[in-house]
């Protein structure tokens, strides 16, 4: 049950909202703050922070994401309403409250300070109090404030900085990264990542939650480190809560194509702000991908998948191969194959890919080979120096009897692909059907944002072997 007090209320009532406000989050927002403008996702969102705060409690150690659009209300339920609701119902909690900068951060905690001050969070917690002037026996400044007659207190930190002083069982994380520029710096995503391993996460208790909520600029991320490394077991498993701006597919509360809180920013205001910014930045800001899947460098929209190649339109096949440096190093050995159809048409025929030593490479590499057959030509890349070079020749030694060349890679990896990504562009590149589509297709929509590329250098440098005919083109 949920009460709206925009009304003058008779005690009676009031106390009955009261007593609800004290019980979940959503209640408390509605009675401290009438003109929240709450959509169905808000409501959603609440419970689960409501629930959020119970399990941390229980001892639970949960952990929860939330990407939502701008403007959709998510730093007033994550980083204002619920520090003061949950300090009021449970004074003994710890908080840290992060954001990008130190500043912000402070910002955060004077408005939970602000909120746990008024008349209408007295009437829900009596008994919680805010040091005031004069005290000596408590803490209250625009970085740290604690609950008089309680262990309960509050940190704000800026991402990046040090955290002494305390410890939390709640650590909210609301936006590590400023914009688009700190996200697509490696340094910089680096530095989140260390801050968050040696001094956020160390500070957390036992029982501890944490709130992640932030834009999703770049899939390597905080987000997508923490994610990578929940699939793989090597981290804490998350919950996720992921609310588009428009729907991308039919949900339970929408249909594919509808807004998400059509009432404040309607479907034909979405639309505009998505043509004025931009995909990559609507994809990051409003629909929580971290990079376009078709306002990138690939239109992938344009691609093809056929479950077979008509007989005879074939007539020359490239296998191209991309080598990662270390086995488990985080990028993958890919070899692509394309055949030149008779019809202009390019065909991706197969996609090889993983994470080896170099003595699985050398047997991944004749096995493929063997596989694909001797008219196939093979395109090795050859890495700068002397150790390049001899790579290279061991290679083409070890591929003896095959089409197998090797050649220095010159240029970018963006103008290298380009030729390609006009093929696609063009509606001319088909894939044939089979498991790695999605992951080739993924990669390819991601560049050069994304967080691996060995696909795309591979398939580009297959599509210019045989864009500009093999012979006489490779020099060893």
């Amino acid at each position: 049950m949920s009460l709206d007090n925009t009304q003058p209320l008779n005690p009676k009532l009031q106390a009955l909202q009261a007593e609800l406000a004290r019980r979940n989050l959503e209640d408390f927002i509605r009675f401290t703050y009438p003109n929240y403008d709450f959509g169905w996702f808000n409501e959603e969102l609440a419970a689960a922070l409501t629930q959020f705060v119970q399990d941390v409690v229980d001892g639970k150690q949960p952990r929860l994401m939330i990407f939502a659009p701008p403007r959709s209300g998510k730093s007033e339920q994550v980083s204002r309403r619920l520090p003061a609701w949950a300090l009021g119902k449970y004074p003994d909690l710890q908080f840290i409250g992060s954001s990008y900068s130190a500043d912000l951060a402070n910002r955060m905690s004077r408005d939970v300070q602000r909120i746990i001050e008024t008349d209408q969070y007295y009437q829900v917690f009596p008994d919680v109090k805010l040091p005031q002037k004069g005290d000596t026996n408590h803490t209250r400044t625009q970085d740290l404030f604690e609950i008089v007659e309680h262990k309960g207190a509050y940190r704000a930190a800026g991402v990046g900085g040090g955290i002494t002083g305390m410890g939390a069982d709640i650590g909210v994380i609301d936006d590590p990264v400023k914009d688009a520029k700190e996200a697509n710096s490696k340094t910089f995503r680096d530095g989140v990542w260390e801050w968050y391993t040696t001094t956020f996460y160390t500070r957390l208790s036992p029982k501890s939650g944490i709130l992640l909520c932030m834009t999703r600029w770049h899939e390597d991320d905080l987000a997508g480190r923490l994610l990578e490394a929940a699939k793989n077991d090597d981290g804490d498993q998350w919950q996720v809560i992921d609310y588009p701006a428009i729907a991308e597919k039919d949900e339970k509360h929408r249909k594919q194509g509808e807004a998400l809180h059509p009432e404040r920013f309607p479907l034909s205001r979405l639309l505009k702000i998505m043509r004025a910014i931009g995909s990559r930045a609507w994809n990051a800001l409003y629909q929580g991908r971290p990079t376009s899947k078709t306002g990138g460098v690939f239109a992938v929209d344009k691609l093809q998948i056929i479950d077979a190649i008509p007989a005879g339109v074939i007539i020359n096949r490239v296998r191209a191969w991309d080598f990662a440096a270390t086995k488990d190093g985080g990028d993958y050995t890919v070899g692509v194959l394309i055949g030149e159809g008779n019809d202009g048409r390019f065909y991706i025929l197969d996609v090889v890919r993983g994470q080896h030593s170099s003595l699985e490479v050398e047997s991944v590499l004749k096995a493929t080979a063997s596989r694909d057959g001797y008219d196939v030509e093979i395109h090795l890349p050859q890495d700068p120096g002397a150790a390049g070079k001899a790579q290279a020749q061991r290679q083409v030694s070890l591929l003896s009897g095959y089409i197998a060349k090797s050649e220095r890679m010159t240029g970018d990896k963006v103008t290298r692909a380009s030729a390609f990504a006009a093929q696609v562009e063009a509606g001319n590149v088909v894939l044939l059907r089979n498991a790695w589509n999605d992951d080739f297709v993924n990669e390819l929509g991601d560049f050069p944002r994304g967080k691996h590329d060995d696909q795309v250098d591979a398939a580009a440098d297959a599509f210019n072997d045989l864009a500009r005919g093999s012979a006489n083109m490779f020099d060893l």
